[in-house]
């Protein structure tokens, strides 16, 4: 991430996780570390209002009745890093430099403090989540 947000970084947590929640907020970096390929299914949601889905071959943001997705170009990766930039209303998601995807997100946000993460196999994944401070300050 660019200095200003490494800046903007909170607090820090670290685990191996495979199904269930995650303890995020309104406003944090989200940043997975998953298998090369061949690789499951990874999934991330948040109110049901978005999710965000790997499925081994795709990446596909859901934001209300919005959908995108991205398919990686160039050779297989051995590892694939995806990072989830949420700051409100805005959403930005990384998968190893090569898709690049972002949204709005029009929903009460007092129900963002937890994703659900559901991974193919319950194979362990490396999360690390950040909460961010505002750029207003």
């Amino acid at each position: 991430p660019a200095a200003e947000v490494l800046q903007l970084r909170g607090e820090r947590h670290d685990f191996l996780s495979t199904n269930g929640s995650i303890r995020t907020s309104p406003a944090c970096e989200v940043r997975l570390t998953l298998p090369g390929v061949p690789v499951g299914h990874v999934s991330l949601t948040w109110a049901n209002a978005l999710s965000i889905t790997w499925d081994g071959a795709a990446l596909h943001l859901t934001a209300g009745d919005r959908q995108s997705a991205g398919t990686l170009p160039g050779d297989p990766l051995d590892e694939f890093d995806l990072r989830i930039f949420i700051d409100h209303s805005v959403v930005e998601v990384y998968l190893s430099d090569r898709i690049v995807m972002s949204t709005r997100v029009y929903t009460d946000l007092n129900n963002w403090d937890v994703c659900e993460l559901a991974v193919a196999d319950d194979a362990p994944v490396p999360v690390t989540v950040w909460s961010i401070g505002s750029i207003w300050t």
